[in-house]
């Protein structure tokens, strides 16, 4: 930028004294002549830098696509990183600035090539088959379940990257408590391209790529305890009730299951599992009653300070019902929430 602004007239060029003598045989030298291509290359790779970081960021665009920016950016950093370490000045050479630079862009080069060969989340890559898949057309749901010979357990809460055949890999909760059997159990709501006709895409025996566990969402706290879901959000919370009422827990739970589209199926297995559970359960069908509110829940449950928030659903209900406890000054820090939203 300072370039053009030399140019333009409105920056005046920096006065610079005579050139210090450089020893011919000095890895200065070498290095000297790959400053002008450095400069050029690293000034337009951090322009691109910024625009794919405001796309990542702002821009609502597919899953591919965003894959891909993100691939980018990995070349972006190499060439800056380039760009940065050829740029040094020579008088800087002996300062620590020079060392702390030079491990700060390795390691950044280093994880930019670990990304663009693929290597990340390879350990945690397992390859089976579908073993039932199953279609509830009431709430445009599919439940697959995968039998993974290599799958070393899950908590409660966690989710995982599914890929079937040449799709990319999509992340799912995993609606399963792990039995020890390899055997993982998913809920897909049809909201997508690849999930809208996932039912008459998917059948048993067909091979299957699953990358996890992933997530921290496992409700491991020591306190009571209010969850809330939205729509296929109850994913996240059925393989906890399952948990719950095999350890025959006694923990003070309250479960809100809110849905514009409810499935007697799905509501009666949930509440059976809830009651199995010893967990308060509670449907809010939003065709009919107003969506669920902080205040409404305060009123209902006066110990609400008291308890851990436990959420997963649509971002726009999470950030209301944010903005509603501080509204209340409850404690925001205890509400938890799912953190995996991708496009």
């Amino acid at each position: 930028m300072p370039k053009q602004l030399v140019s333009a007239g409105y920056m005046e060029r920096p006065q610079r004294g005579s050139p210090a003598s450089i020893d011919p045989d000095s890895l200065y030298a070498v290095i000297q002549p790959l400053r002008g291509s450095a400069e050029a290359m690293g000034e337009w790779m951090l322009y691109l830098f910024i625009v794919l970081t405001l796309l990542a960021l702002f821009t609502p665009v597919k899953y591919k696509v965003f894959k891909w920016t993100h691939k980018l950016m990995a070349i972006a950093f190499v060439v800056i990183g380039y760009h940065s370490l050829v740029l040094l000045k020579h008088a800087y050479w002996d300062s620590a600035i020079t060392p702390i630079t030079v491990v700060i862009v390795l390691a950044g080069v280093i994880a930019a090539l670990w990304s663009l060969s693929g290597k990340i989340g390879s350990s945690r890559k397992h390859v089976g088959w579908i073993v039932d898949v199953q279609f509830n057309a009431e709430n445009s749901t599919t439940k697959l379940v995968a039998q993974l010979p290599s799958w070393k357990g899950h908590q409660s809460g966690q989710f995982a990257f599914i890929k079937l055949g040449d799709e990319e890999s999509h992340p799912f909760t995993i609606a399963s408590i792990d039995k020890g059997n390899q055997q993982v159990s998913f809920l897909v709501k049809a909201l997508g391209d690849f999930t809208s006709n996932i039912q008459n895409q998917v059948s048993a025996g067909q091979q299957v790529e699953v990358e996890g566990p992933y997530g921290r969402f496992d409700f491991n706290d020591n306190r009571k305890q209010l969850w809330i879901a939205g729509g296929i959000g109850c994913a996240a919370f059925k393989a906890r009730l399952e948990e719950l009422a095999t350890s025959q827990s006694n923990d003070s739970v309250v479960f809100y299951y809110c849905t514009q589209a409810p499935s007697k199926a799905l509501i009666e297995e949930m509440e059976i599992a809830a009651a199995k559970a010893n967990v308060e359960f509670h449907v809010i069908d939003n065709r009919l009653k107003p969506f669920l509110s902080i205040e409404q829940i305060h009123q209902k449950h006066p110990d609400l300070a008291e308890r851990s928030i436990w959420f997963c659903g649509p971002v726009g209900f999470k950030d209301a019902l944010l903005t509603q406890l501080k509204t209340l000054k409850l404690d925001a820090s205890m509400f938890h929430s799912e953190l995996f939203n991708f496009r």
